[in-house]
């Protein structure tokens, strides 16, 4: 795992996806990226192929009305990759636009979108027709892109299988919840395999990811979190 020295001492630099995974569901993030115990599955085959596609093409520049470019414009790298020691995370975006004065992170999803907006994770409420776990993930690139210097006050979920386009504003309400995302996901890091609750049996583990993965296709997420400091619970 990336690390970032600061003043102090070294940071662990997070991926962004590891963040979506934990917003997700934290049983899942800990046997991934505690245990290391992965299995493939039709939406992550397909979730890798678009980004092998997204990163061969060329960054492409919606018209607008101003005469030159603006004067950041040279602060965007063609690679989309950025990495932020102020907020410990680092991810690649697939693609933005570039729209007046403004860069808008885009973030495509395979499945559909929520039937609604009323939705949460702890105790932050997400008023958004978007799963928990895609704000999370675009919220974070828009966190990047404005810590690199850029002017990023909105991305935009698009849902493939519904046709459902989202609009997620950065404000401070968005912030504080990407802040607590991140420290629970370096939390949930830091729980030991002994104190890890819910599977008694290290043969389960396999089929425990299968099974949460085959969940995911309806539920999206868990609806609660631990709030304890040596313990790991969802709610399948």
């Amino acid at each position: 795992m990336e690390s970032i020295s600061t003043s102090h001492r070294p940071v662990e630099v997070l991926p962004v996806r590891m963040c979506n995974e934990l917003v997700y569901c934290p049983r899942l993030f800990h046997l991934e990226h505690v245990q290391g115990i992965f299995v493939e599955s039709a939406a992550t085959v397909e979730g890798s192929a678009q980004h092998r596609r997204a990163g061969r093409r060329k960054i492409s520049k919606r018209k607008t009305e101003e005469p030159e470019a603006p004067p950041w414009a040279e602060l965007l790298p063609r690679s989309l990759e950025f990495t932020s020691a102020a907020w410990g995370v680092r991810g690649r975006l697939d693609m933005v636009e570039l729209v007046g004065g403004q860069v808008i992170a885009v973030e495509a999803k395979r499945g559909a979108a929520p039937k609604d907006e009323d939705h949460s994770w702890g105790a932050h409420a997400l008023r958004a027709r978007a799963w928990p776990a895609d704000v999370a993930q675009l919220g974070l690139y828009m966190a990047l892109l404005r810590d690199a210097g850029l002017p990023c006050d909105e991305g935009r979920l698009f849902y493939r299988r519904n046709r459902v386009h989202t609009v997620i504003a950065w404000t401070p309400e968005i912030e504080l919840f990407l802040r607590d995302v991140v420290n629970e996901a370096r939390r949930v890091r830091a729980v030991s395999l002994a104190s890890y609750v819910g599977w008694a049996h290290a043969r389960d583990l396999v089929g425990a990811v299968d099974s949460t993965r085959r969940t995911r296709r309806t539920s999206r997420g868990c609806s609660s979190i631990s709030s304890t400091a040596t313990s790991v619970r969802c709610c399948s």
